[in-house]
């Protein structure tokens, strides 16, 4: 597959092995394609944290802020 790949992209298929071999858990390699297409750049999604919950003060006015009402 890493063969596919690389002939697809115009890499070599032995440098892009090593960039995959290198990837933490969780990320990608995002390349250009060729080596002139610029650097791998490796990426990860965001953590997710948890949800927000509405303030039990009061509803949250137009400009989604939670204000006291006057």
């Amino acid at each position: 597959m890493v063969k596919n790949i690389a002939a697809e992209m115009n890499w070599e298929w032995r440098d892009l092995g090593a960039v995959l071999d290198q990837l933490p858990k969780y990320h990608t390699a995002t390349l250009g394609r060729g080596m002139q297409g610029g650097p791998a750049v490796i990426t990860c999604a965001p953590r997710l944290g948890e949800p927000k919950t509405r303030s039990p003060r009061g509803s949250l006015d137009r400009q989604g802020t939670n204000r006291p009402r006057a």
